[in-house]
């Protein structure tokens, strides 16, 4: 009888567990609808009106003379994509300038040389697109590959005018996981991204002629027109609070 009654105890003990079972599923889907709903009903908001939540960017020590490449719209955009604990970095320090410094990778080092931060390439071609990358570290000549995945290239959706501020928009190519070529840069060429023997992005050093394409790094698009391009404007900005 004892036997039977702990039988019937452990019967009844399986259906009540069950229908706790479906109880809690049920109320988890319910609360993951409630969520989706919510998440669903919450309006978009543009890269502009993020922007109004952050301070504003300041652009500093380019000469006044100097033929703009990075704009506030441009760096705005841009802005969108970086790690959340630099969107707040509001000053935006030129460290190098093909136009103020000269075309000389050398030179490009030593305008570098101290800085320890990330730091946003924008250059500009001779068919006017404009395109650039995140750059986790400063560039300093190495023999190997370094930076973090945090890096990515990016380019514009149109011609750009910097004057006429006519970017309206950037593609941004983060880093995928599949390797860790982010940066390599020594005394003949500066590059991000790499596998099966190609770059993102590469310029010689002169920084006057280069080339972009897709790579396993990336999975970027060519970031120019043709994949050859050559380069007339190269800005290199460190982020400071």
């Amino acid at each position: 009888m004892t036997e039977q009654k702990t039988i019937a105890n452990e019967g009844c003990a399986k259906k009540l567990n069950k229908k706790h079972n479906r109880t809690t599923s049920s109320a988890a889907m319910d609360a993951l609808v409630i969520a989706s709903l919510k998440s669903a009903a919450m309006p978009t908001r543009t890269i502009t009106e993020m922007s109004d939540d952050m301070p504003p960017l300041i652009l500093s020590l380019r000469s006044h003379d100097t033929n703009a490449i990075m704009t506030k719209n441009i760096a705005e955009m841009i802005r969108f994509y970086i790690p959340q604990r630099y969107k707040i970095f509001s000053t935006w320090k030129l460290l190098y300038s093909l136009e103020q410094h000269g075309t000389s990778l050398g030179t490009l080092f030593s305008c570098m040389k101290g800085y320890e931060g990330p730091c946003v390439m924008i250059i500009k071609d001779i068919d006017e697109q404009l395109f650039g990358a995140y750059l986790s570290d400063p560039f300093i000549p190495t023999s190997h590959y370094y930076g973090t995945g945090e890096c990515f290239l990016w380019n514009t959706n149109s011609k750009g005018d910097a004057e006429k501020e006519s970017v309206h928009e950037i593609k941004c190519f983060k880093w995928t996981g599949k390797n860790d070529y982010m940066m390599l840069s020594n005394l003949n060429f500066i590059a991000l991204g790499g596998g099966k023997g190609i770059f993102g992005l590469w310029l010689n050093s002169s920084l006057d002629q280069g080339y972009s394409d897709s790579c396993p790094t990336f999975d970027n698009e060519c970031l120019t027109l043709e994949p050859n391009f050559r380069c007339v404007g190269l800005e290199i900005w460190g982020l400071e609070m």
